[in-house]
């Protein structure tokens, strides 16, 4: 059975693919529209999912949206009704829902007007949310949370999950919504593109709570542990403001009125300086959303005592707050997806879906039994034949099979992964991030590698890889940098081939310990927001220097922005005040105080760090990497960030090499292919008296 997941119409537009339980692919449009954000159909993405899983268009099975278009139409109806919302509002908000509501014929106009037989399903967006964090978190059973702006006329939904079972028991409804709360502020520091809010919480560091008096007048905390926006400092909800969510980088409208300027004085400009009024605007915000958001979990901590938190929504992504869980509220142990916001509802409608037709009991509209399955799935061709055209009725792939091609990738094994997880599942071996051998033809191809995780089983404690995007054999490598070699040249970059990935990662580690900037394009793309070791640049964190260096140089953006650590699993309570598996780079921990001195690139200004704990079970090519320069520095971590320069994390050879020219990184390792910049020669004789040289292929 085949199972493709959508978040359409909204920003973050994605797709997944799910065959018999089994996820095969996820990735988000903007990676190849190259627009952040991007938003409405994601047809890219579902050529890249049906490619991946060897399938057409006309194979699947079942279509999940993550998006439910008769979801508390009553309530609709009575805000409007006492509301009187602006009618260009309201005709702005009937317009998304026919959007929603009308994907599977704006899926047959897209792919040449035939009939799709897959049966539609739409789920409600809070249970897509909830169900990507429980179905995937390898918890028996969990209390689960889910909050962001706005979707299905809620933004906010507690529960409970246990078996499988998610039971929605309680919903804050529109229009009060910490989601909006904290996007308003944003504009109000000046920061107006949607998504901007990593922004202020970002500068938060820098600033005191000196106007959380302020905030609370914003943001009031009920005693059932809920909240309520003072609607007088807020538009959102009756006046016209601007949404734009079809074919493009999403817009979103002025969300304060002028009330707000009265309160906290005037809003800046974008061009305007930051100064230190804004900095603390920016920590009082934070302030106030945790005051919110930990007062949520102990209230569904009260209705549902349990160890375990599975987390989701738009605002999961404030890694500041989710740092703070076990500080905070009486839950042990979190699982937060690496998609927490609107792409991962893709996978959450799908696995819903999935799970439900599987065989399972169905409950209230709110709630599904899951049984979840163990399948494995097969790589498309080596040659790329099943990447056809996917839109073209008459393509061979349409009425094709399901791809049956034997797995032939060597399998890699780990102890660790072989071991009961805390809650009993039947965790899996996944090697999903490992290298793929070369391809003759030398063409780009969309190749599972290894196989996918499942529904049913985690590596350890409800940790599934990320590693859900294409890749891209080093035959394909080759093609693009072989016709560039001159250009290469111009740019005095040397190009080695090193197919040993011992001595792949031995070299990339020393140029990171000698404070070289270094590309690392390896493996299949990260699912969700954060580069998490596959399409990474890397630095050394023990440098002072290195944040601005990159900075100024490559990332060419706010010089108040932090980066982020990749450390070792088995390092992190050496170097950190809290101890837990952060795979996804979504909570941010205390700094030891005797290590900060030693991290200055990845130490922000509160002594902090938003980590990624990095398993050799999930990226041991990664993993390697890091391991390498911790023999050399004993320092176990490096500095990551995405690989982009104002753009969506690159996705191809192609994105990589030229964001690696354009701007001054000093290395770029993509696959096997080791491409350094040499700005004299003094810096090769160095390398060789290193015995850091290595010969160049023979076909060079």
């Amino acid at each position: 059975m085949l199972v493709l997941g959508l978040n359409a119409y909204h920003a973050d537009s994605a797709a997944c693919l799910i065959r018999d339980g089994c996820l095969v692919a996820a990735a988000e449009e903007e990676r190849f529209r190259r627009i952040k954000h991007w938003a409405g159909l994601p047809t890219r993405a579902i050529d890249y999912c049906l490619a991946e899983g060897g399938a057409s268009i006309g194979q699947i099975d079942h279509i999940a949206v993550n998006r439910k278009p008769g979801a508390n139409n009553w309530r609709r109806l009575a805000f409007v009704l006492t509301h009187l919302p602006d009618p260009r509002l309201m005709w702005q908000k009937v317009q998304n829902i026919r959007s929603a509501s009308s994907v599977g014929e704006a899926l047959e106009k897209a792919y040449g007007g035939i009939q799709i037989p897959a049966q539609m399903h739409h789920v409600e967006h809070h249970l897509a949310h909830l169900a990507s964090a429980v179905l995937l978190s390898g918890f028996d059973e969990a209390a689960c949370l889910s909050v962001d702006g706005f979707g299905d006329f809620a933004s906010t939904a507690l529960g409970w999950g246990s078996g499988g079972h998610i039971e929605i028991d309680q919903r804050v409804y529109f229009p009060h919504s910490l989601g909006i709360f904290y996007s308003a502020i944003t504009q109000f520091i000046g920061f107006p593109h949607y998504g901007d809010e990593y922004k202020v919480m970002g500068l938060a560091p820098y600033g005191e709570p000196k106007y959380l008096r302020q905030m609370r007048e914003l943001v009031c905390i009920q005693a059932d542990g809920t909240f309520r926006l003072n609607l007088k400092y807020f538009r959102h909800h009756t006046d016209n403001v601007a949404y734009s969510w079809n074919d493009c980088s999403p817009e979103v409208g002025i969300l304060y009125t002028a009330k707000l300027a009265e309160l906290l004085g005037p809003p800046r400009s974008p061009q305007e300086p930051l100064e230190q009024k804004h900095k603390d605007l920016a920590r009082s915000a934070q302030a106030m959303y945790e005051e919110a958001f930990f007062a949520l979990l102990r209230a569904l901590h009260q209705r549902h005592p349990c160890d375990n938190l599975a987390l989701s929504g738009g605002c999961a992504m404030n890694s500041v707050a989710n740092g703070k869980v076990y500080l905070n509220s009486p839950f042990k142990k979190m699982y937060i997806p690496a998609a927490a916001g609107d792409a991962g509802g893709a996978i959450g409608a799908a696995a819903m879906v999935s799970a439900t037709l599987a065989g399972n009991i169905t409950g209230p509209d709110h709630s599904v039994r899951t049984r979840n399955l163990h399948a494995p799935i097969s790589p498309p061709p080596e040659d790329g034949s099943a990447v056809a055209d996917l839109r073209n009725p008459n393509s061979a792939v349409r009425n094709s099979p399901p791809s049956s091609f034997p797995n032939n990738h060597s399998q890699i094994t780990d102890n660790s992964a072989s071991k009961k997880s805390p809650n009993n599942h039947s965790p899996i071996t996944n090697n999903a991030a490992s290298k793929t051998p070369s391809s003759a033809t030398g063409a780009p191809r969309y190749s599972l590698g290894k196989p996918a995780p499942t529904l049913a089983g985690t590596i350890s404690a409800g940790i599934f890889s990320p590693y859900l995007g294409p890749q891209f054999s080093d035959a394909a490598c080759w093609k693009l940098l072989e016709p560039r070699r001159k250009e290469l040249s111009d740019f005095s970059c040397q190009l080695s081939e090193i197919s040993d990935e011992a001595t792949l990662c031995t070299r990339t580690a020393a140029a990171i310990a000698e404070g070289k900037v270094v590309g690392w394009f390896q493996g299949r793309m990260e699912w969700g927001p954060r580069a998490l070791g596959n399409r990474s640049i890397l630095g050394d964190p023990r440098r002072a220097d290195m944040k601005d260096i990159l900075n100024a140089k490559i990332k060419r953006r706010e010089s108040f922005r932090p980066f982020a650590p990749s450390i070792l699993r088995e390092a992190v309570s050496e170097w950190f005040e809290q101890d837990d598996d952060v795979p996804y780079m979504m909570e941010v921990f205390q700094i030891r105080e005797e290590k900060r001195a030693q991290l200055p690139a990845v130490c922000h200004a509160d002594g902090s760090g938003r980590l990624q704990t990095v398993h050799r079970e999930i990226n041991p090519l990664y993993y390697q990497l890091i391991s390498a320069f911790c023999s050399l520095t004993s320092v176990p971590l490096v500095l990551n960030t995405s690989f982009n320069e104002n753009e969506p994390v690159v996705c191809r050879p192609e994105e990589a090499l030229d964001c690696f020219l354009r701007t001054k990184m000093d290395v770029l390792v993509l696959g096997s292919y080791f491409v350094e910049r040499k700005a004299a020669e003094v810096e090769k004789k160095k390398l060789e008296s290193a015995g850091a040289a290595t010969s160049p292929p023979s076909h060079l």
